[in-house]
C-alpha cells in the first residue's frame, strides 16, 4: 500500500520536460512505495513592480483557473500510462511556484521540477525556482535532467565530504538505491577544506590524505550499516568537486549533493559544486540539506 503522507511532489507547468519529469517522480514513488502528487503553480513574475507585477499575477491566476485543470489531466494520464501501478493526485495552486512547492512538500519524502533552467549568472542575480525550492524545503530536491522514464540499477553518485548536508545526501542516496536496486559511487575529491582540524603545523600530505580517507571512509560504513541493502564503493578524486563529479556522470542516473545552506544566497553559492551541476548535469541533480528526512 502507498504511504500518502510522505508523496513524490512534483511542480508540472505543461511542458513535455517537465512531463517526463513527473513520469519519472512516479516510477520512482512506486519503488519507494508511495503516492505522487503533481503541483501546478502560478509563474514567476521575476523582478517587476508595482502594478506591472499586479497585473501579470492576476493574468497569471486567471490562466492557472482556466487551463491548470485540464493540463493537470493531460499530465496525470501520461503519467498513469507510464506507471499503471502509480498513484497519482493532482492540485493546482494560485501562490508563486517555490511557496506551492515548499508547502506540497512540507511531508514530502522527495520534491521533483522538471522543465527549469538553471543559468548560472540568473542564479546568482536573480535566484531561480530551483535554488529557492532546495533552500527552503524540508526534503531532498531532484532537479530533473535527461529523458529517463524511470529509475534503473544504474549508480547513484553522491558528492561527500564531512557536512551535515553531504551526510543527509548520502543517506538519501542510500536509501533509494535500495528502493531501486543500485549501486551507490561515492566520490570524494580532496580540497584545503579536507584536511582535518588534528592535523598539527604545516601538513605531510600524506598523512593529510590518509586521515582524510580514513575519516571518509567511516562516514560511509557508518551510513551503509544504516542502509545494509545498498553497496556503496568510494572513488578519490584530486580534482576540485564539480568536476570530480561530473567525471563521473557518464554511467550514472543520479547524482546527489548536499546544500551549503539555507538562504536564497547561500543556496545559489551551492557554487561550484552544487550550482555548477545544476547548470552542466545530464542526469537527475538531487540536494539535501542536513535536515532533510530520509525516510
Amino acid at each position: 500500500m502507498n504511504d500518502t503522507s510522505a508523496e513524490v511532489v512534483v511542480g508540472v507547468d505543461g511542458s513535455d520536460s517537465a512531463t517526463v519529469a513527473a513520469c519519472w517522480a512516479a516510477a520512482v514513488a512506486v519503488k519507494l512505495g508511495t503516492a505522487v502528487r503533481l503541483v501546478h503553480a502560478v509563474p514567476e513574475t521575476g523582478f517587476a513592480l508595482g502594478e506591472t507585477t499586479a497585473a501579470m499575477r492576476a493574468a497569471a491566476i486567471e490562466s492557472l483557473s482556466a487551463n491548470a485543470e485540464r493540463m493537470l489531466d493531460d499530465v496525470r494520464s501520461a503519467v498513469v500510462a507510464a506507471q499503471p501501478e502509480s498513484s497519482v493526485s493532482t492540485v493546482a495552486i494560485a501562490e508563486p511556484v517555490d511557496n506551492a512547492l515548499i508547502a506540497a512538500g512540507a511531508h514530502a519524502r522527495l520534491i521533483v521540477l522538471g522543465g527549469v533552467e538553471v543559468r548560472l549568472a540568473a542564479a546568482v542575480l536573480l535566484g531561480s525556482t530551483t535554488l529557492r525550492v532546495a533552500a527552503g524545503a524540508q526534503c531532498p530536491v531532484v532537479a530533473f535532467r535527461g529523458s529517463a522514464l524511470e529509475p534503473s540499477t544504474a549508480p547513484i553518485v553522491v558528492g561527500l565530504d564531512d557536512s551535515s548536508s553531504a551526510l543527509a545526501a548520502l543517506d538519501v542516496a542510500l536509501a533509494m538505491a535500495e528502493a531501486f536496486g543500485a549501486p551507490v559511487r561515492v566520490v570524494h575529491a580532496w580540497t584545503l577544506a579536507s584536511i582535518p582540524d588534528d592535523v598539527p603545523g604545516f601538513p605531510d600530505w600524506e598523512q593529510v590524505n590518509a586521515a582524510a580517507q580514513a575519516r571518509i571512509t567511516a562516514i560511509v560504513d557508518d551510513a551503509q550499516r544504516r542502509h545494509p541493502g545498498a553497496q556503496a564503493t568510494i572513488v578519490w578524486e584530486r580534482p576540485g568537486p564539480s568536476r570530480a563529479l561530473l567525471d563521473h556522470l557518464d554511467d550514472a542516473q543520479l547524482v546527489a549533493v548536499g546544500n551549503r545552506g539555507r538562504s536564497l544566497l547561500a543556496a545559489a553559492m551551492l557554487g561550484s559544486t552544487g550550482l555548477n551541476l545544476l547548470h552542466n548535469s545530464k542526469v537527475p541533480v538531487m540536494v539535501c540539506d542536513r535536515g532533510v528526512r530520509v525516510s
